[in-house]
This record gives C-alpha cells, sequence and structure tokens, in this order.
C-alpha cells in the first residue's frame, strides 16, 4: 500500500467535511503535529488511530486504505 494514497485521501476527506486539524486531532485523541505527518505521508496510523480517524471523517478504513469501500463492492451469493 502506498502511504501517499491515504494521506492524500485523509487530508481531502478532512477538507471535504471542512474538519480542521486540530478537531479531528482533538478527537481522535492525537496532537495536530501527528495528524499532519500522516497527511503529508512521513507516519502511517496504527490501525487503531487509522479506525479513529475514519470514524470521525465518516468514512471506513477501507476507504481511506483504498480508494474503495468494500461493504459496497460484495456480491450476495444467491
Amino acid at each position: 500500500m502506498e502511504v501517499s494514497h491515504f494521506s492524500n485521501r485523509l487530508k481531502e476527506t478532512r477538507k471535504s467535511k471542512r474538519i480542521k486539524q486540530k478537531e479531528l486531532a482533538r478527537k481522535c485523541n492525537i496532537s495536530r503535529q501527528v495528524l499532519y505527518e500522516y497527511e503529508k505521508g512521513i507516519y502511517y496510523p496504527n490501525v487503531i488511530i487509522a479506525y479513529k480517524l475514519a470514524n470521525e471523517l465518516g468514512v471506513s478504513v477501507e476507504y481511506l486504505v483504498t480508494g474503495k469501500d468494500l461493504n459496497s463492492t460484495f456480491i450476495k451469493d444467491e
């Protein structure tokens, strides 16, 4: 997985929801600096933080990681 794709989706999703870095960081119990580093692709969050970020942004972790919502791509068995 390319970190830059995650970082771009994280930043663009946050901006589209009009949420400031400071606000999202506070809600996820991380520093604004750490969020900045995730958005720049310097670091990649652990699973727990990725879940918190996705939850606060109203998207799935799968979307942040892959760009796709995997829940909507499953084919039901008939």
